[in-house]
């Protein structure tokens, strides 16, 4: 009796096991169906799509599982909407996204290897307000390409990617080797809230090499590469690593930003990250804690490792953090080092922003005169000894 039931029992585990084998598909487009969104449609959780090199509509994922739809390259797959998906979804300050690629509600979605582009018509004229909108889901977007082929306007819509969760939601988004362009405002815009202030939402967002291209010179609109901005109370955090971000210059003012934190969200690592051709390199509109930008960052070509004073000087100044401006994060391109230049709040703010064991770095342009009169005794006796040395020693050097 006791042989019997552990073959039964043996049965019933191999049958479990090759029926969970056996659920797994591979769909094609064209062939098993004519378009992505019959394929959506039909698709059971671990099966993946295979879409062939052509032009295709838009499409959306809507309470998916375990899918991965997966295009035969950027320069070969292209979704060029006939018309926009509206998703009845808020995001920001638009209650009803209109899209081309839309991801809501859905675990492990994976979208690879094609274009997304709009349907030609400018945002807040019957364009899209986002060409990818990814809600309350998780997975990835790889090896792809997101471009807008519109005339921007100065509609404060028009995101490269959107990223969002409302109250109770959570969205996972990994985004690597894409080539984001095109956009009107941000290229990739992670807001919680779907367009409430008050409706909590958790963003975790990683973004790993491709690029964030701008308008380049612009007096139209101030674009941003990248954005994270808590706006419904919620969380929202990120990560950048490798990622190539340019081309972002508002002519009236110097206010286009390669990376955005705002409104308590957190950018915890930017690395390997090259900036160029832009206002602000990085924008810490933020409270909480100090963002690290101190592993292999270009700035205009300029390593913060090897660069002369002057040169810091002049990669400061094109940051926003606690020497701006006292309410917001540190940034930190030098590790647990804050820079002072002629141009931000100087050495006292420093001094007082530093974290124990921290530099105070006086680029060259800083005189005695400014450092005598700043470092108050009281000041000095609350430093670390090892932060008085540096501060003095860079006193020394200018």
């Amino acid at each position: 009796m006791q042989k019997k039931i552990i073959g039964v029992a043996v049965f019933i585990i191999s049958s479990l096991i090759f029926a969970g084998t056996a659920s797994a598909a591979t769909l094609s487009v064209p062939g098993s169906y004519a378009t992505i969104q019959a394929a959506v449609s039909a698709a059971s959780p671990n099966d993946t799509i295979n879409v062939a090199a052509g032009t295709y509509d838009a499409f959306s994922v809507v309470g998916k599982t375990n899918l991965a739809i997966i295009g035969a390259g950027a320069g070969s797959t292209l979704i060029k909407p006939t018309a926009l998906i509206n998703t009845g979804v808020g995001h920001k300050y638009t209650a009803d996204m209109q899209v081309s690629v839309f991801v809501n509600n859905s675990t492990a979605i994976t979208i690879q290897g094609m274009s997304v582009e709009d349907n030609g018509k400018a945002p807040g004229a019957g364009g899209p307000d986002a060409l990818v909108f990814w809600n309350a889901s998780s997975g990835s977007i790889n090896n792809a390409a997101v471009a807008g082929t519109y005339t921007i306007n100065g509609d404060q819509t028009g995101q490269g990617i959107a990223v969002d969760a409302g109250a109770g939601q959570t969205t996972s988004l990994t985004v690597s080797n894409t080539a984001i362009s095109g956009f009107q405002k941000n290229g990739i815009d992670a807001v919680d809230g779907n367009s409430l202030t008050s409706n909590n939402g958790t963003i975790t967002i990683t973004v790993t090499g491709g690029s964030v291209t701008g308008a380049g010179s612009t007096s139209t609109i101030a674009q941003n590469g990248i954005l994270l901005w808590n706006r419904g109370g919620g969380s929202v955090t990120g990560s950048i690593n490798g990622t190539s971000i340019s081309s972002l210059e508002y002519a009236p003012t110097p206010e286009a930003t390669g990376i955005l934190e705002y409104g308590g969200a957190s950018v915890s690592t930017i690395s390997n990250v090259s900036f160029s051709n832009i206002d602000l390199y990085i924008n810490s509109a933020s409270s909480g804690s100090p963002i690290e930008a101190t592993t292999g960052n270009m700035f205009d070509a300029i390593s913060p490792s090897t660069a002369s004073g002057a040169q810091l000087a002049t990669i400061e100044n094109k940051l926003y953090g606690v020497m701006e401006d006292s309410t917001v994060d540190p940034i930190h391109i030098l590790p647990n080092t804050l820079i002072v230049t002629t141009a931000n709040r100087g050495i006292q703010a420093a001094v007082n922003a530093s974290a124990t064991g921290g530099t105070v770095l006086v680029t060259p342009a800083r005189i005695v005169v400014a450092l005598l009169c700043r470092m108050e005794s009281q000041s000095m006796a609350r430093m670390p000894v090892s932060m008085q040395i540096l501060a003095l020693a860079s006193l020394k050097r200018s």
